[in-house]
């Protein structure tokens, strides 16, 4: 299953053991997510476990079941209270204001692989149940954006702090430690593939100096004759054609005495101006 997924399951473990009471749980869940269909509501989820304890335990009957695999549908007859489903996001006890966060997730939320990016996302279909959402959250330091559609209100966070203290705050502690090592082996891995990116540049940096020199040399020899130069050029010359493939401060190792990086820089730069001046009389 996916990261979401798996998330969904433990917010329906989470709900299982929740104290709010059911009036307030089935007037959130139908105000949240649900379709008004006459004097019906219309529930649809793709997800085996919220779909089962939907019919088990939210609404043990005056229900319908529409479609008995996924997506799983069910029409519920009811008359709640607005003002209920808002008791639950309006609580100063942070325990159950976090189960209604998880119940919001279980209904309609959803999250994107950690591996990929960090996005946290509840589309919920009544304006005034979104409002209080976003004001129970500024509570406890989360602030979620804010999308708003014909039909529904987005409300999301793309911050990968904001989406763990979110995890805890639903009581959904398997799911904030998964997606702590998922977010630490992504950051390993974005370092990693920086460095691997950073030495394929520089040695294609490398490779491309490397050629030039080796070609200036083969004129110079070409022309008038390595032996020609002096001692400590014609050493570097010879090294160079030897190891086309070192960098400098590698190169400086191989010849005796051995030379630094700014000295050999500074003799192939000699080689290459002399190479310039023959290739003008020529």
């Amino acid at each position: 299953m996916s990261f979401s997924a798996d998330l969904r399951t433990e917010c329906v473990e989470v709900l299982r053991q929740t104290d709010i009471g059911l009036d307030a749980l089935r007037s959130l869940v139908l105000f949240a997510s649900g379709t008004v269909v006459g004097t019906r509501y219309l529930l649809e989820t793709r997800h085996e476990d919220y779909a089962s304890w939907l019919k088990t335990r939210l609404f043990e009957s005056g229900w319908i079941e529409r479609s008995e695999t996924p997506p799983y549908r069910v029409e519920v007859t009811a008359d709640y209270l607005l003002e209920a489903a808002l008791k639950c996001l309006r609580t100063d006890d942070e325990r159950l204001l976090g189960d209604a966060f998880a119940l919001l997730f279980a209904a309609c939320g959803s999250m994107t692989n950690p591996q990929k990016a960090a996005h946290m996302e509840f589309r919920i279909k009544n304006q005034i149940v979104a409002a209080a959402f976003t004001q129970a959250t500024k509570k406890l330091d989360v602030d979620l954006l804010m999308l708003s559609e014909p039909r529904a209100v987005r409300l999301y966070l793309k911050d990968s702090q904001s989406i763990g203290d979110m995890l805890i705050r639903m009581g959904t502690m398997r799911s904030f430690l998964t997606y702590s090592s998922l977010k630490v082996d992504k950051e390993v891995l974005n370092q990693v593939n920086r460095q691997v990116n950073c030495d394929r540049a520089n040695a294609r940096r490398v490779a491309d100096a490397s050629a030039l020199q080796a070609e200036a040399i083969l004129l110079i020899d070409r022309e008038i004759g390595l032996s020609t130069l002096s001692d400590s050029l014609e050493t570097a010359a010879r090294a160079r054609l030897m190891h086309p493939d070192m960098s400098l401060a590698e190169l400086g190792m191989q010849v005796s005495p051995p030379v630094g990086k700014s000295g050999m820089n500074h003799r192939m730069k000699k080689l290459m101006q002399l190479a310039e001046s023959l290739q003008e009389e020529i």
